[in-house]
């Protein structure tokens, strides 16, 4: 996560310490929380989304700012209750709407001023999951930020860049099917700029990620060497 930092480290949040420092931590908390159902990992998700519920308790922020605390927490708590990782990708997805609804309402949010700095990525054979997580990456900067730019730039990316070259041959069966809904996806994703969309996009593209990843990575037991 370390080039999003560099992008995110300028968040606007219309305020002073705590009040920065706490929305920083929503950022890494919530990010947190998606890659771990990316990753398949629905234990570590929903510990994530408890500290994300707990942060949002805090009474540093300005009144007005409450209602949309109050739909990420909501948004929080379907993620750590969740029974599969297909709802808590849809709390993840939820989260993340709602931040991007109070950073529209207040001006706040991650800053894409440092977005030249970040150099752009070129795909290579055996680099497909690590560049594949860079355009996941951009989209999520978007959906966060409500910027276009890093949204298409990732779902362009993503779009572009299929996963062939990953299997010398046929994948196990059902991987195929999940490869072409994440460009299904990637496609859908260039076409809207409705936050909503988005974020239902998002919650199915970390869904479907997290189903490959279960299949052919799965987690072992806890204890397990």
């Amino acid at each position: 996560m370390g080039w999003m930092w560099l992008v995110a480290v300028g968040v606007a949040v219309g305020g002073t310490p705590p009040v920065a420092s706490e929305m920083h931590e929503r950022f890494t908390t919530l990010t947190a929380a998606r890659d771990a159902v990316i990753r398949g990992d629905l234990a570590t998700a929903k510990t994530e989304a408890v500290w994300l519920t707990d942060l949002g308790s805090t009474t540093h922020v300005a009144a007005a700012w409450r209602p949309y605390l109050a739909n990420l927490n909501e948004a929080s708590q379907l993620t750590s209750t969740s029974k599969d990782l297909a709802s808590a990708a849809r709390g993840v997805a939820n989260a993340a709407l709602a931040c991007a609804e109070c950073h529209a309402a207040t001006g706040g949010g991650p800053s894409l001023e440092n977005r030249d700095q970040v150099p752009p990525q070129a795909w290579a054979p055996g680099q497909n999951m690590p560049l594949h997580k860079w355009a996941v990456d951009w989209m999520w900067l978007g959906l966060l930020s409500n910027s276009d730019e890093a949204w298409l730039r990732g779902a362009r990316e993503l779009d572009d860049q299929p996963l062939v070259p990953k299997f010398d041959a046929a994948p196990p069966g059902g991987l195929r099917e999940l490869e072409q809904l994440v460009y299904v996806l990637a496609g859908k994703a260039t076409t809207t700029t409705d936050p909503d969309q988005r974020a239902e996009l998002m919650g199915n593209l970390i869904a479907t990620c997290s189903q490959c990843h279960s299949a052919t990575r799965p987690l072992k037991p806890v204890g397990t060497p």
